[in-house]
């Protein structure tokens, strides 16, 4: 079943770009991770990770999904009134 999840997530990587990543495990645990994808590459950046040296990892390092959530986030809108509101606001 694993492996049937990383080729879907694959596919659904194959257009460059930044990603949000939130997986479920059957374990009922859940993680959310960055995750780029460029030339070819995909890149998961693991924020929630306090030393840099183990914040990046693989497709391959996630076992025992349940299920994924992937959400595209460059192509985001920004209203920039709301951001001015919000920054004068405080």
């Amino acid at each position: 079943m694993l492996f049937h999840y990383l080729n879907r997530l694959r596919k659904c990587l194959s257009a460059e770009g930044e990603y949000i990543l939130g997986f479920n495990g059957k374990d009922d645990s859940g993680h959310v991770v960055n995750v780029i994808s460029i030339n070819g590459e995909i890149i998961i950046h693991d924020e929630q990770i306090s030393r840099d040296a183990n914040r990046y990892s693989s497709l391959a390092s996630f076992s025992d999904i349940d299920y994924f959530e992937l959400i595209k986030i460059d192509k985001a809108l920004l209203n920039i009134e709301l951001v001015k509101e919000v920054l004068e606001a405080n």
